[in-house]
């Protein structure tokens, strides 16, 4: 979980415009010309990044707090999930959130 997560109470809700590729701890997606959906569970301290990219849906999320380094409209995540959810959700679900724990300690090592 993120350090300190109530240590800024607001969190921004305008429309962010972010273009380009959605990162989480080294995994990078392409999201040019492709809608992202950023989920938000202010109870629960959780975001969800999902986007469909046609022969599956790929969903990303963790828990987060307001980034405290003066960037507005930013969160820091730890991310524990990933889920590729084959043929739109009507296949299988993948489930890979041990990928996030392998790649902190290697990163961490």
């Amino acid at each position: 979980n993120p350090e300190n997560p109530s240590d800024n109470d607001t969190v921004e809700t305008r429309q962010f415009r972010a273009r380009g590729t959605i990162s989480a701890t080294g995994v990078t997606v392409d999201t040019s010309d492709r809608v992202v959906k950023q989920i938000f569970d202010v109870d629960a301290r959780k975001v969800t990044n999902e986007i469909g990219l046609g022969w599956c849906t790929l969903s990303v999320g963790g828990s987060f707090r307001p980034s405290s380094a003066g960037v507005p409209r930013r969160a820091v995540v730890a991310f524990e999930e990933l889920r590729i959810a084959l043929f739109g959700g009507k296949g299988p679900t993948l489930t890979l959130d041990f990928l996030f724990n392998v790649i902190g300690r290697i990163q961490n090592w």
